[in-house]
């Protein structure tokens, strides 16, 4: 089930245009956020405020962002910027699913790698991890798979 986060940039939203509180989604009103709002099961619950610096409407949609748990409270061994990451490439299921396939399977030189985590690069069905110092190892990202998350390189 998508989030409606991922409702929205499927639905043309832009990525600067969507942003958080801790578990409030906050996205900008415009013509394609006002139609997603009004489908949204709890759109009773669906605020707006003006933003004090652009002075722009946005919506403030509570506890909409469940992304929020994932990077701030589930599987605090694996860095905040990686699984930040992961959501640019992947749904939060998968998300979820790979850093726990991770988790499972990660040697010392994969752990050793992701605390020096620097970037990463989807290449075909590899999302590779980078270290600062260049080091790195890949891991699976085909989807329909079982095997999405466990190392390969």
């Amino acid at each position: 089930m998508k989030t409606l986060r991922e409702i929205m940039i499927d639905a043309g939203i832009k990525e600067k245009e969507i942003g958080n509180y801790c578990s409030d989604l906050y996205v900008k009103v415009n013509d394609i956020s006002k139609k997603v709002i009004d489908s949204y099961e709890f759109k009773q619950n669906v605020t707006t405020f003006v933003d004090e610096i652009s002075h722009e409407l946005w919506y403030n949609i509570p506890f909409a962002y469940p992304e929020y748990y994932f990077l701030e409270k589930e599987n605090l061994t694996i860095p905040y910027k990686f699984k930040e990451d992961l959501l640019k490439h992947f749904s939060l299921d998968n998300s979820k699913q790979i850093v726990n396939t991770l988790i499972k399977c990660m040697a010392f030189r994969e752990k050793d790698r992701l605390n020096n985590y620097d970037s990463v690069k989807l290449e075909g069905n590899i999302l590779e991890i980078y270290s600062k110092n260049g080091n790195g190892f890949g891991i699976d990202a085909r989807i329909e798979e079982k095997t999405l998350g466990e190392i390969v390189s």
